[in-house]
């Protein structure tokens, strides 16, 4: 009964015989000091009996609205947004009354086109500001929808060539999967247009570390992903080393490290890092104890190309960036491994007491590893 007791007669207007103004007004009053009280089933009561007195006016409809979404009755809410819309449609509060509405239950894509709605009605300068904010919400709120859940993609060879898996959960939650380590992050959904599918901005954090990403997804399709290359922007085209194609659901492909030793794990980090060392732009110095630290900071996120590699020439910038990220792939991808093989690297343990069957692969690594330096 309550706050629902007018609707289902209010559905039936033109059986009502509206009574007098002022006890209409009398009731929408009431109704408004109970909101300012915070009794908002008791406001939405209220209301109901304005309706009932004059169903005619969309401002009754309006605040009923207002007061059924604050009470929780989000249903009802946008019931009576949507009356208030079609007894005054060229009043731009009730089109805000129905798109908060909207956005409440989940619909936000519904949102944002009516706010699209209220903005071709309107010219007010404030009217343009409240809803526009509110359809950027409202549509990265549906992108993100279509969003949630694993994703799965191999990135480029540039960028180290291993499959990741993205989760996006509620609340900006991320977790991200690469060789079976999972990696928990954040990411917020911004500059969103619609056009059939979703595209914009991405931002996803990892160990401290923002990746502006550019993305586009539509239901059931592919999630494109691009990240920036040779500059911390955001990328504007879909194409390059930074961009992957993710496809939903899990990957099958994440068990490569499993089963193996933690030596034969040491041995595999040890030849990706030696690798990468050895193709390195020329003119690059340094200690192995140097190097191993730089390693070290690169576990913290805090690297940065020209730490690892020193002070680079323009030719050298692209490929830099390029080493830069395979470093983080190869971090990414043996987790808890980099910090037992950083104390083979500094001597502080000898490979043949910690790991005699894989000793001889790791000096010969830790020579190169020297050599490279």
């Amino acid at each position: 009964f309550g706050s629902r007791f007018c609707f289902a007669t209010c559905k039936k207007r033109s059986e009502m015989a509206p009574t007098s103004p002022a006890e209409a007004e009398a009731h929408k009053i009431q109704g408004n000091e109970s909101m300012r009280a915070g009794n908002y089933t008791e406001a939405a009561d209220a209301y109901s009996r304005a309706i009932e007195a004059d169903p005619s006016v969309a401002a009754f409809w309006s605040n009923r609205s207002a007061a059924r979404l604050k009470a929780g009755d989000v249903d009802g809410s946008c019931e009576d947004a949507t009356e208030a819309v079609r007894l005054k449609p060229e009043w731009t509060k009730a089109h805000h009354r129905l798109a908060t509405a909207l956005d409440a239950m989940g619909k936000h894509l519904e949102a944002a086109t009516t706010c699209d709605t209220a903005l071709a009605a309107s010219s007010d300068a404030s009217d343009t500001k409240l809803f526009s904010s509110l359809k950027d919400s409202s549509l990265s709120a549906a992108a993100t929808q279509v969003l949630q859940g694993w994703w799965h993609g191999t990135v480029s060879d540039t960028l180290g060539g291993y499959e990741q898996e993205f989760s996006f959960l509620n609340a900006g939650v991320l977790k991200c999967t690469v060789y079976g380590n999972e990696i928990p992050g954040t990411y917020v959904v911004k500059d969103v247009v619609f056009d059939g599918g979703f595209h914009g901005g991405l931002d996803v954090n990892l160990n401290s570390q923002e990746v502006p990403y550019l993305f586009r997804v539509r239901p059931g399709c592919p999630l494109d992903l691009c990240c920036p290359m040779s500059r911390p922007e955001r990328p504007r085209t879909f194409d390059g080393p930074g961009f992957v194609q993710m496809l939903p659901g899990r990957s099958a492909n994440q068990g490569e490290l499993e089963g193996l030793s933690e030596g034969q794990r040491i041995v595999r980090y040890l030849t990706e890092v030696v690798d990468t060392l050895e193709s390195l732009p020329t003119g690059v110095s340094g200690t192995s104890d140097e190097t191993c630290e730089k390693l070290e900071e690169l576990g913290q996120g805090t690297v940065s190309s020209t730490q690892v590699m020193g002070q680079e020439s323009l030719d050298d910038k692209e490929k830099s960036l390029k080493h830069e990220q395979r470093m983080e792939s190869i971090r990414v991808k043996y987790g808890e491994t980099e910090a037992m093989a950083q104390t083979l690297i500094k001597g502080e343990v000898r490979a043949v007491t910690a790991y005699p069957t894989e000793a001889k692969d790791i000096d010969r690594l830790l020579r190169r590893f020297q050599q490279a330096d």
